[in-house]
């Protein structure tokens, strides 16, 4: 029963290498790829993330805490299980699992910035600036 999935991933076998560079020996998950996986990401880039968390961050402080723990905890368990994968930083797609929960928060911190900057007025109070009378 197994045999006609067998042979329909056969050609394809080259995308589920789990070899090294060297010699071919079976490379697991590790913690030494953690780094690789945010600093040699084509996607995911230091300069990707810094554009990418703050509002994030924002948007966990502006959800209730049971969204927050689901969209943060997701967000966190996902990126961390697959960016021990060895070949995650070259094959960014393991983590878009996570994006939509990503662009959640983002949305919600961007809500939450704009709420709170619309509930104090810009520029001088008109009380103190000397005019009228």
């Amino acid at each position: 029963a197994a045999v006609p999935v067998y042979v329909a991933f056969l050609p394809k076998r080259y995308g589920y290498a789990f070899t090294s560079d060297k010699g071919g020996a079976f490379v697991g998950m590790s913690l030494g790829n953690v780094v690789r996986t945010f600093s040699d990401s084509p996607l995911w880039s230091p300069r990707t993330l810094a554009f990418l968390v703050p509002p994030a961050l924002a948007g966990l402080a502006a959800v209730r805490r049971d969204a927050a723990v689901l969209l943060g905890g997701w967000l966190v368990v996902n990126s961390f299980f697959y960016s021990l994968a060895p070949n995650t930083y070259f094959q960014p797609r393991y983590l878009f699992a996570g994006l939509p929960a990503l662009l959640v928060l983002i949305a919600a911190g961007l809500a939450g910035v704009v709420a709170l900057l619309a509930r104090k007025p810009f520029g001088p109070d008109p009380r103190f600036s000397g005019e009228g009378g």
